[in-house]
């Protein structure tokens, strides 16, 4: 959301350090605070290493009441507009299925080779997201040289979890934030993020499945690391978790939208008085 005036990210906006000129400043911007998703990661992997998953959701919920409170913390030193994004849903991201083939293969010389075929087969795509995941799985399984479906409970146990844990921190970040005396502002991402899986063509997307980069992280991604030079402004993802250069504008668009739309709905009445104004004018 750089590319917006309006929403900073730090002290370093303010010309002075302290004093009454940072608070002015601190007044007339938006802040925004979004994490979640590594404390997610984080879990899964103690999960993953014996955790019970109830102590996984404990976790989580301390982690939201955290984030509320560094908010709180803002609020105190000034700030007047805190907007927070929700966490997208965990399991549904691409990272779900690539981790699956990752822990399936351990000691597979082929891991390699069944993490590319997987995901050259979430980038192609397809309409129905569960048929290319499936498809993803199987040209896995293949590479790996298992049977069938050998994947599918893995993948399944990823996704149970990723869901439950990002269901978890946004349940408790809403509640607390609506207990809270900072003035939040909820942006509902999970939504957002479900939605544009749901119908990506109305968002402008293509592929929902599979990554833009060949990279295993956007921060390594080059024009030449494109699965097409296009992916960028068609793909959902970047890298298995992380968004695309379209997917941070429609976050941006959302956003603006929210912060602005009070605005709006109160000048609806002077919208009225004006076209009476203008039919008094004509008469």
């Amino acid at each position: 959301m750089t590319h917006q005036p309006a929403f900073s990210e730090g002290w370093h906006q303010s010309p002075l350090i302290g004093g009454k000129r940072q608070v002015c400043v601190l007044r007339t911007q938006i802040f925004t605070l979004w994490g979640g998703a590594n404390d997610t990661f984080y879990n899964m992997g103690l999960v993953g290493a014996g955790l019970p998953p109830t102590d996984a959701v404990l976790n989580m919920a301390v982690s939201a009441q955290q984030l509320v409170g560094e908010a709180e913390r803002l609020a105190g030193a000034g700030a007047r507009y805190i907007l927070i994004p929700n966490l997208p849903d965990i399991g549904a991201t691409p990272a779900m299925l690539l981790d699956a083939v990752q822990r399936a293969g351990a000691g597979n010389p082929a891991v390699g080779d069944a993490l590319v075929a997987a995901a050259t087969v979430l980038a192609m795509g397809g309409a129905d997201t569960a048929t290319v995941q499936a498809r993803a799985l199987a040209a896995a399984e293949v590479a790996l040289g298992v049977p069938a479906g050998s994947l599918t409970p893995y993948f399944q146990q990823n996704v149970a979890l990723g869901t439950g844990l990002s269901q978890a921190f946004n349940g408790v970040l809403l509640a607390a934030g609506n207990a809270s005396k900072a003035n939040i502002i909820a942006l509902d991402i999970y939504t957002l993020f479900g939605e544009a899986m749901s119908d990506p063509g109305s968002f402008g997307l293509v592929n929902v499945t599979g990554t833009a980069c060949t990279t295993p992280l956007s921060l390594q991604c080059t024009g030449d690391t494109l699965v097409d030079p296009r992916a960028p402004g068609l793909f959902l993802y970047a890298d298995p978790v992380h968004p695309t250069a379209i997917t941070h504008r429609i976050l941006a668009d959302y956003a603006i939208s929210v912060v602005t739309a009070p605005a709006l709905i109160a000048n609806l009445p002077e919208v009225v008085l004006g076209q009476v104004r203008a039919n008094q004018q004509s008469l």
